[in-house]
C-alpha cells in the first residue's frame, strides 16, 4: 500500500533519516518508537506529504487515503486566529463535518431548521450516519454530545484533541498516522481508544510512549534508531524480549571475537618471530639448510609469511566486523548516591480536606489521605478529579477552604511536574546538578557523561535544552537528590521509552517516599505499592 525506499532527511548539518526503508500493508497495525529527536514525527510528516525528503522514493497506491493526527496541533487548528470569526462561532460538530467532507456541516445546520432539501442531501451523502458515528466515537473517548454543540473556543486543548481522534476514526482512512494519540485521554477514554484501534479494519502507525497501549493495539513495532528502521513482530513486550536477546547475543559475539583475536595474535606473533629468525640466520639448522638446499629453506620461509598474512587478514576482519562494542539498551545511570534523611512516620496527610476553585465545582469534600514513611503511592482518577490540585495543597501552594493538607516532620520534598520536571529556570546543566548534590566537579561531569552530556554540553543553559536533554538532566537530578519525598506529577509525559525505563530503575533504588500522578500504567505498576483513587467530589475516597 505504501513503500518508502532509501529516504533521507537532514535539518542543517544533522541527518535525521539516513536511507530508511519501510513497507506498509493494508491492515498493518504498527507502533513507532525511538528516543526523543530520533525523527519519528519527521517520518510521519513525510508519509503524510507534509514534509519532503531530501532524497529517496515514496510510492503509494493511487486509491490510498492517508490522515495524520499531529501531536499538539488540534488546539492550533480549531482556534486559529486567521480563521473567519464566523467559523469560530459555529459548533465543533458542524466544523468537523466540513473538515470531514466539504459542505457537510452546512447541510447539517440547514437540516436542523427543517430544510427538506438539506435533509435529502444528507441522506444521499450518508450524513446522518457520519454524525452518529462522530457522536458515538467522541463519547467513547470521553467527549459528551453536548460538548460537540459548543464552539471550539469553549473547549479545552484535551477535548479538542479527543475530537480530532474521533473525527479521524469516523473518516476511516486507509492509513492513519497518529502522533501520541493518548496524551489527553483519561483511563476510560484510553481503554476505549485501545479497543477502537485494535479493531480498526485498515492500517495505522502510531507513535506512543505507553507500553501497555502498544501491547494492546500494535501487531508490529518499528524502532527508529540512527536514522534507520528495524521492524519487530508483536507488541512492545515482544519487541523488548527480542531486542534484549539481540543485545545479549551481540555482546556474547563481541567477547568471543576478543578471545579469537587474542588467540590469533599470539599465533601471528609466533610466526613473525619464526620468520624473523629464519631471515636473520638465527634459525637452528640454517647454515646446514643453506648449504644443502636453499630452495627448501626459501619455500618454508615463504609459507610462514603467507600464513602470517592470512592470519593478519582474519584479525583485520574480526576488528572491522565484530570488535565494534555493541550498544546497550537505554540509559545507564548509577543508583541514587545520597541516602535521604529519615522523615517522620507520616510524610504527608490530608484531614477533612475541602477545596474548590473560585467559581468552580467542588473538588474535595472531607478528603482524608495519609502517606507514610517509605511508601510509594499513585494517585489515580479521571481528568479533572483533582490529582495535581491535591499535590499543590500538600506542598502549600494552594490554601484549602477547610481541613488540613500538609507535609510531615523533617520532610524535604522534590516536586517535578510534567512541564518543568523540577528543573531550574536559570543556569547551566552543570549548575542544575551542582545545586542538587555535594558531588565534586569531576564526579558531576562523570555522571553527566553517563547521561550523554559531554564536554561543552554541560555548560548549555537549561532553558535551551531539547525535550530529550531535559529528560536526561531530570534523571541525573533524581539520581543524586537528597530529598526524602518525591512528588512526581506526570513525570513521563515528555520522556521517551528508554528514559522512562531508566527512571524506573533509578526509583527502584530510591529509599525515600514517592507520591505519583501518572497516566502511564506500566510506570505506575513499576513504581507504586498502592493506588489512591480520587472521584469527584471526593467523599469518601477509595483506597
Amino acid at each position: 500500500m505504501l513503500q518508502l525506499k532509501n529516504i533521507k532527511k537532514s535539518f542543517g548539518p544533522h541527518e535525521v533519516l539516513c536511507g530508511l526503508d519501510l513497507s506498509v500493508g493494508r491492515t498493518d497495525h504498527l507502533g513507532l518508537i525511538g528516543i526523543n529527536g530520533s525523527g519519528k514525527s519527521t517520518l510521519l510528516k513525510i508519509m503524510a506529504d507534509q514534509l519532503t525528503p531530501d532524497s529517496g522514493d515514496m510510492a503509494r497506491a493511487g486509491d490510498v487515503a492517508v490522515a495524520y493526527l499531529e501531536q499538539g496541533a488540534a488546539e492550533e487548528y480549531w482556534r486559529n486566529p486567521l480563521t473567519d470569526p464566523v467559523e469560530h462561532g459555529r459548533s465543533l460538530l458542524v466544523r468537523g463535518l466540513d473538515r470531514l467532507e466539504r459542505g457537510l456541516g452546512e447541510l447539517w445546520e440547514r437540516s436542523l431548521t427543517g430544510d427538506p432539501r438539506a435533509m435529502d442531501a444528507l441522506l444521499a451523502r450518508r450524513g446522518y450516519e457520519k454524525v452518529e458515528g462522530i457522536h458515538r466515537l467522541a463519547e467513547r473517548l470521553g467527549l459528551g454530545p453536548d460538548r460537540l454543540e459548543d464552539p471550539a473556543l469553549t473547549l479545552s486543548g484535551g477535548e479538542l484533541a479527543r475530537f480530532d481522534l474521533a473525527l479521524l476514526l469516523a473518516a476511516e482512512p486507509d492509513l492513519l498516522l497518529l502522533d501520541e494519540p493518548t496524551n489527553f485521554l483519561d483511563p476510560e477514554g484510553l481503554a476505549e481508544a485501545e479497543k477502537l484501534l485494535a479493531r480498526y479494519p485498515k492500517a495505522f502507525i502510531t507513535v506512543s510512549h505507553d507500553r501497555d497501549f502498544l501491547d494492546a493495539v500494535a501487531g508490529g513495532i518499528l524502532e527508529l534508531e540512527d536514522g534507520l528502521l528495524r521492524r519487530y513482530h508483536g507488541g512492545y513486550t515482544d519487541y523488548r524480549r527480542r531486542r534484549d536477546s539481540e543485545i545479549a547475543a551481540a555482546w556474547e559475539d563481541f567477547h568471543q571475537a576478543k578471545k579469537e583475536r587474542k588467540k590469533l595474535l599470539a599465533g601471528l606473533n609466533r610466526r613473525l618471530g619464526l620468520l624473523h629468525r629464519m631471515e636473520g640466520g638465527g634459525f637452528t639448522g640454517t647454515a646446514h639448510i643453506n648449504r644443502s638446499g636453499s630452495d627448501t629453506f626459501s619455500r618454508r620461509a615463504a609459507k610462514v609469511a603467507r600464513t602470517a598474512r592470512v592470519v593478519k587478514r582474519r584479525i583485520g576482519k574480526i576488528e572491522a566486523e565484530r570488535l565494534i562494542q555493541p550498544k546497550t539498551y537505554g540509559l545507564r545511570i548509577r543508583p541514587p548516591l545520597n541516602e535521604p534523611a529519615r522523615a517522620g512516620e507520616v510524610v504527608a496527610r490530608a484531614k477533612g480536606l475541602c477545596f474548590s476553585y473560585p467559581g468552580g465545582a467542588e473538588l474535595f469534600n472531607g478528603l482524608d489521605f495519609t502517606l507514610y514513611r517509605g511508601e510509594r503511592v499513585r494517585l489515580t482518577g479521571l481528568n479533572g478529579s483533582g490529582k495535581s490540585t491535591l499535590l499543590k495543597l500538600l506542598l502549600g501552594r494552594l490554601e484549602p477552604d477547610s481541613g488540613i493538607a500538609e507535609l510531615g516532620y523533617h520532610v524535604t520534598p522534590f516536586h517535578a511536574d510534567q512541564l518543568a520536571l523540577g528543573l531550574p529556570s536559570e543556569g547551566t546543566v552543570f549548575d542544575a546538578l551542582r545545586g542538587s548534590t555535594e558531588l565534586t566537579r569531576n564526579e558531576i561531569r562523570y555522571l553527566l557523561a553517563r547521561l550523554l552530556f559531554r564536554r561543552e554540553e554541560v555548560d548549555k543553559p537549561v532553558v535551551s535544552l531539547s525535550g530529550g536533554e531535559r529528560a536526561r538532566l531530570f534523571l541525573a537530578i533524581i539520581s543524586v537528590t537528597s530529598a526524602n519525598l518525591l512528588i512526581l506529577d506526570e513525570p513521563t509525559a515528555h520522556l521517551d521509552l528508554k528514559s522512562i525505563e531508566a527512571l524506573e530503575e533509578t526509583l527502584a533504588d530510591y529509599a525515600g517516599s514517592v507520591l505519583l500522578v501518572s497516566h502511564d500504567r506500566a510506570f505506575g505498576r513499576s513504581v507504586a505499592q498502592r493506588c489512591f483513587e480520587l472521584t469527584r467530589p471526593i467523599s469518601p475516597p477509595k483506597s
